[in-house]
Formats: C-alpha cells, structure tokens, sequence
C-alpha cells in the first residue's frame, strides 16, 4: 500500500443541510434576501450594517470557503448585494469587497458568475472603478469610519477578481471595462525613448496615437484626470508591487500576507501576457517597468518560502518572452535572428559614439556578435562601466524608463532611481542571445525526474485547495497562437502523467520495503508485482550528436533483473515488448530493518527515493546477448531466471545529468539504479503523446483558415459554420458515394431532397 503523505493543505468541508438551516447567515437571509415569492415581502430593508456585520465574519475566517458558500448558497450576491449598490453605496468598502468575494467563490466552484451583473449594468464600470482604486489602497489604509483596516488578504482577493476579469472577455459588459486598462491610451505612462521605438514598429498605429492626443486637448479636467487613472493604472499598480518586494528582508519572518500578495500579482501578469486581447499593448507597459528583472533580483526569490514565487516568475518570463507581435502572428527563425543582431550592432555603435576615446569599448564595439551576445560578456562588459555610463547606454538603448511618469503619491511611493544592479541585469537580458520557446521544447526532458513528480506546486495532491496559487499552464477561452495552445497542451498533459506516475511509484516502493543494512545497504524486505530489484545497471553506448544539437543522437543501456516471482508475475515481465516504458529508482534508505512507514511523514523521507528516470524497451535478449526477435514464433528457452532487456535512455536527460556531473560536481546516477518499475499497458502511453505533441510544434502546422481564430478564441464562432464561410463549394461531386437514387433518399430522411435531371434518361449514379 503506497504512503499516503501529510495533507500541506486542508481540504473544504462543505457544510451540511441541517448547519446551512441552523446558521446565522440563513437566518440573516430568511429576514433580508430571501430567493422564496413567499417571504419577499416581509424581507427588511437593506442596510450596509448587514454588510458589514457579514464582512467581519468572512475576514475572520480569511475569506474561508466554508462561510462564503453558505452566502453563496442564499443568494446573497445575486438578491442582496448587487440589486443595492449604486452611487450612494460605492464608497463601502465591504460592499464592494464582499462583491469581489462572492465573484472569486463562484469562480472557484466553476459556476456562472457574470449573470447577475447582466441584469443590472449600468452600475458595472462604477463597480470596477471602485475595485481598481481598492486595489491601489496603501497597506495602513482605513476606511472612511475608521471601522475596517485593509489587509494583504484583501488586496490579494482584488487581484483574484481582477485575473477572472481577465480571463473573462468574451463577456461583453467585462471587455468594455477591462479594454480601458489594456488599451492603446496606456501607452501614456511609457517612457519616452520606449513610446517612440514602439510606435516606429508598428507605423499604423502613429496616426490613432495623433488622434488620441488631439481628443485629449478637448477633454475638460475631471475627464483628463479620469482617463488619466485608467491609463495608468497597471504601471501604478506594478510600482505598489515593487514596494511590497522591497520591503522582504534577507532572513526572519515575511511581513504578513506578502508572499501570497506577490504570488497572485504574478499570476495576473501571466493571464495579462498569454491573452492576445490584453498583451498587446500591456507588453511594452511591463517591460518598460523591468518587473522580471526585479523579481529575479528580489531576496523572495532565493528565499525557501519564495519556491512558489520563483516558479510564476519563470512563468511569467515564458510568456513574456513568447516570440509574437502585436498583430499575433508568430515570429519567423530569421525574424528573431534579424532583431536579435539588430540589438547587439545598435549596443556596438552607441557605446562606441558615447566613449570612443576607451581602448575596451573599441575592442568591443569591433567585436563580431557572436563573441559578445552571451550572458558571461555581457556582464563582464557592463560591471566596467560606472553607473552614470550605464544610465547613458541604458537612455540610448530606450531601456532606462521614464519614472516620472509614475504617480509619487502616497498610495504608490517615491520611484526613486534604478539601481547599477537592475541596469545592468536589463541591459544583459536586452541583448543577450535568447533560446527560442521551439528550441526549449526539444531540449525538454520527455520523462518526468524526481524534482517535478514531488514538487507539490506543479502536481498538487488531492489535498491541495484551488484557490492556491500554483504555476501551472491554464487552458482559457483563449490562445496567443497555436504553437502556444500546443505547448499549454504538452505542459499540463506532462504535469498530469507525472502525478500518476507518482501515485504508481509510491505505491510499488512502499511494498518493496526498502531497508539500510548494517553495512550501509540497501535490502528489501517485501515484494511488488510491478517493480522488481536491478542486479545490474549499464550504459554501453553513447552516440555521437546529431549537427547543431547538444545532446546525443540516443543512448543505450543494459539492465538486468532477477525473476525470482510467481509464474504469472515472470510472464508478465517477460512478456514486455519494444516501446513499453520503464523507471529506474534509486532509492537510499534511511530506515533499519524491520522498520514501518509512518503515514503521517512524507513518503521521500521514508523510503530515501534518489532519483527517477525514465527509459525505452527496445527488447529482451537472450542467454547469448542477442536481441530476441518479438515476431517470432518460438521463444527462446532460458537457463536460469535473470534477465537481460537492452532499453534506450532520454538523450536530453542524459546530458544534463552529464553536465551537471560535470560541472557541478554531482553524483554520477546511472550506476546507482537499484529498482525498475512497470506500469500498466494502458496507463503508460503518455510517452508516445507527448513525442506527438512536440512533433506537432515543431511542423508547420496549418490549420484552415476558417477554423484558425475560432480555435484560438477570437472572433464569431458561428463564422466557422459552412452556411456562413465565403468560400462554399456551389457544386459537390459524390462520385460513388449514393448507389441509388432510393440510397440518396435514405441517406436525407429528415430532409427535403429536391432531384433535377437535366436529361430524359433514368437518373442513376453518380449523383451531384
């Protein structure tokens, strides 16, 4: 029986009939909100007391799902709270949290949200209005009677709500909000040397940026100041993140809320970049504000309580990075080769034009690209430069940020100036030579290692709640392109196998009962019908790389076993065929002999599990070491009950095991395999779809033009019906496809068929 390992999380309890009937909020209901015709009448009137009285409670719960789906359950957001906020109940910061609240709760119970805001919505836009100023509210900020402090836990409730909004643009009433944030107009709060090189690389938009500026020469004040808000809403609210960051310290405990708080700032950022409707023009607002580079530099990120933080970065990045543009089409090996020696010669001329008299920056800037566009140079090149000259290359390039631009206010703080550090960092990652998302792909690992089957971020347990933050692809409505649906796809459907893989691996070596012998050893005390113990592990060949790869063109390896089982065990391991996967386990024990598992302690400080690695059957040879032909009808006769299969190895996952044995100095695995593990047949073909994923990406995959947005989501859906497609065939050939006249008549039963023959002979086949 696998070790079932201590829940990091407790799981919702869902109240029953009988607590739902006998809590305050359903007698709060039967006297204010009732849904029944019958008790509407004796409903009281609405009083924000209520709403606050209920806020208290769901604050002192943390927002805890227990409470809010008993609200949820009385309609308390669809016939109390939305029906009576308007204009004089704005300015409650517990109705308008409370409101945010519920939205999240219907959201994460996956039920309808945005219905109720339908009936009523010409009070939605003052709604986000009030929700984008809450989230900007300092950390000491109080409400207007003094009554309600607000929290990190709050604000992240905020950024919850505002990623479904999101995420939530094929409603109309959401889009129309949500487009004054993500807009064109928020080009306003880049810096100017950043503006101009945007505009120069889309020269259609310069003259609706002109007609922009000229509408807002004839806008009175209040309407400047309001369009100014929206507008420079995502930069503030980057800066009011860049704060929080700033004030972790190196060692002791995070100030409350603030780990949760950036993490689901990050999570918003990323379904900000993977959505084409929000990306593009959002893009060059996050970069401008160098959010990746002081995320990277923050002490959360090398702190243990930041795992989760540095992984969304590096989701993050991803998308931020994603080879696309403005208009959403893909770009080309040769494009991304064109802008990248673009850069590097443009950094060459600038640093030579602003210091020519330097013998270093000669050398430099004579330099061919290919010497100077690696991390390593670059860094060596910018740590030569004072701080001034970095603030001068960095201007030139357009990299340096316009800080006035920010609001200094009290609700953001002061800007201040970027540090040697950042500039030099924002400099090296403009420049730099990037691997393309294609490359990254095939250079991925197919078989899932021991750091991401155990890592409870990327495949969360049963016990994991929802509203957890976790970086993980999401499969929204809509897509950036279609390698970007395909590489979501191979992530997610990657993270999932390794979770079963998990489940499979904990329950085999929880009844292998690995033990430490008294000369360090390992035994094993019990048996498992699908993994047996490795007499002997080899690798044998190692072929050379294919031109322009890394890693090797395969790797081969021996492994031996001992069928010391059942016959019908033996049958079933002699019985494996060619491509039937296979995991190698290391497994170290801590435990003496005789030892039980604890079922409360996790299962990797039980069992000691090393490593995990996975391999390809390319058959079982016999006593003389030859391959055994499996289309053979005679099966050769063993002499005794070891056995040899000759398996292939992941060649990427080789290499970066050789190289981290290399050059870090780790442990050699391979000759440290003591287990092999089987799956079931039908479980164990994640392999062969992952290859066809990869394989699809890496194709030039054409999809028809009438399916190609609606797949991605944009557009009218009903525009892929063929009544509506502009291309339709008027006449369609069946050749042999009705054998009769009677056959075609058949074949429409629930439909009218009109027959012309445009002869006098009987009408018989082929028909058009």
């Amino acid at each position: 029986m696998a070790n079932r390992r201590q829940p990091r999380f407790r799981g919702t309890s869902y109240p029953t009939v009988e607590q739902i009937n006998s809590d305050v909020i359903s007698k709060l209901a039967h006297e204010y909100w009732a849904p029944s015709d019958a008790e509407m009448d004796s409903r009281k009137p609405f009083s924000l007391d209520v709403v606050k009285s209920v806020y208290h409670d769901i604050v002192s719960g943390r927002f805890s799902s227990r409470r809010l789906v008993l609200l949820d359950f009385s309609q308390y957001l669809e016939q109390f709270l939305w029906p009576n906020f308007n204009g004089q109940t704005a300015d409650s910061v517990e109705l308008v949290m409370s409101i945010t609240a519920l939205v999240n709760e219907k959201k994460r119970e996956r039920a309808p949200v945005w219905q109720a805001f339908k009936e009523k919505p010409e009070q939605f836009a003052l709604f986000f209005r009030r929700v984008l100023e809450l989230c900007l509210a300092p950390n000491n900020y109080t409400s207007a009677d003094g009554q309600l402090a607000f929290s990190s836990v709050e604000k992240c409730q905020l950024l919850i709500f505002l990623g479904h909004c999101v995420t939530s643009l094929e409603e109309d009433l959401i889009r129309e909000q949500v487009q004054k944030i993500f807009g064109l107009p928020i080009w306003q709060s880049l810096s100017t040397k950043r503006l101009e090189i945007e505009l120069k690389k889309v020269p259609n938009l310069k003259k609706p940026w002109d007609r922009l500026l000229k509408k807002d020469l004839k806008v009175d004040e209040s309407a400047t100041k309001e369009e100014h808000f929206f507008r420079h809403f995502m930069r503030n609210l980057m800066q009011s993140f860049e704060n929080t960051l700033v004030a972790v310290t190196p060692d002791g405990p995070l100030p409350p809320g603030t780990q949760n708080y950036c993490e689901h700032f990050l999570n918003l950022m990323i379904d900000c970049q993977s959505s084409l409707n929000t990306r593009r023009f959002f893009h060059a607002v996050m970069d401008d504000a160098h959010i990746l580079v002081k995320c990277r530099l923050a002490l959360l990120y090398g702190r243990k309580e930041g795992r989760v933080f540095a992984q969304l970065v590096e989701a993050l990045e991803f998308y931020s990075s994603y080879e696309i543009t403005l208009t959403g089409s893909d770009l080309s090996e040769q494009e991304r080769s064109v802008d990248h020696y673009g850069r590097a010669t443009a950094l060459q001329r600038i640093v030579y034009s602003l210091f020519p008299d330097r013998e270093a920056i000669k050398k430099f800037a004579m330099a061919p690209v290919f010497k100077i566009d690696t991390r390593t140079a670059l860094k060596a090149f910018f740590d030569s430069l004072s701080l001034d000259d970095l603030r001068k290359v960095a201007d030139r390039v357009g990299v340096l940020g316009n800080r006035n631009s920010i609001e200094t206010n009290e609700n953001v703080g002061d800007a201040g100036l970027l540090s040697k550090e950042i500039l030099t960092e924002v400099l090296i990652e403009f420049h730099e030579k990037r691997i393309s998302q294609l490359q990254r792909v095939n250079e991925m690992a197919i078989y899932p290692t021991e750091d991401i089957i155990w890592d409870d971020a990327l495949v969360p347990d049963e016990y994991t709640l929802t509203s957890e933050t976790m970086p993980l692809p999401k499969l929204h409505l809509q897509f950036l392109s279609l390698h970007d649906y395909l590489l979501r796809n191979f992530q997610l459907f990657r993270l999932e196998s390794a979770y079963e893989i998990r489940t499979d691996i904990e329950d085999a070596v929880a009844r292998m009962k690995p033990w430490r012998n008294e000369l360090g050893g390992t035994v094993f005390g019990g048996w498992a019908r699908m993994a047996l113990p490795i007499v002997h592990f080899e690798v044998f060949d190692v072929g050379k790389p294919n031109v322009g790869c890394k890693p090797p063109s395969r790797v081969r390896a021996k492994l031996t076993v001992t069928l010391n089982v059942r016959g019908n065990v033996r049958s079933e391991w002699e019985s494996l065929r060619k491509h039937d996967i296979l995991f190698l386990l290391t497994v170290k024990p801590t435990r003496t002999v005789g030892a039980k598992l604890e079922y409360n302690d996790h299962f990797l400080n039980q069992s000691g599990l090393a490593y995990v690695r996975g391999c390809e059957i390319e058959g079982m040879l016999d006593d003389r070491g030859n391959l055994i032909d499996e289309l053979s009808e005679q099966r050769p006769q063993f002499s005794g009950e070891t056995r040899t299969f000759r398996v292939w190895l992941d060649p990427n996952q080789y290499y970066h095991d050789f190289e981290a044995t290399t050059n870090e100095g780790k442990e050699n695995i391979y000759p440290t395999f003591n287990i092999v593990m089987r799956r079931k047949p039908e479980e164990n073909n994640f392999k062969a779809v992952l290859e066809t994923i990869r394989t699809l990406i890496n194709s030039e995959w054409v999809v028809p033009e009438w399916l190609h947005d609606v797949l991605l989501g944009y557009g009218d859906p009903e525009s892929a019906s063929w009544k509506k497609m502009g291309s339709i065939i008027p006449t369609m050939d069946f050749n042999d496809t009705f054998l009769s006249v009677a056959h075609l008549e058949s074949c429409f039963m629930e439909q009218s068929v009109e027959l012309r023959n445009l002869s006098d002979l009987p009408m018989q086949p082929p028909f058009r």
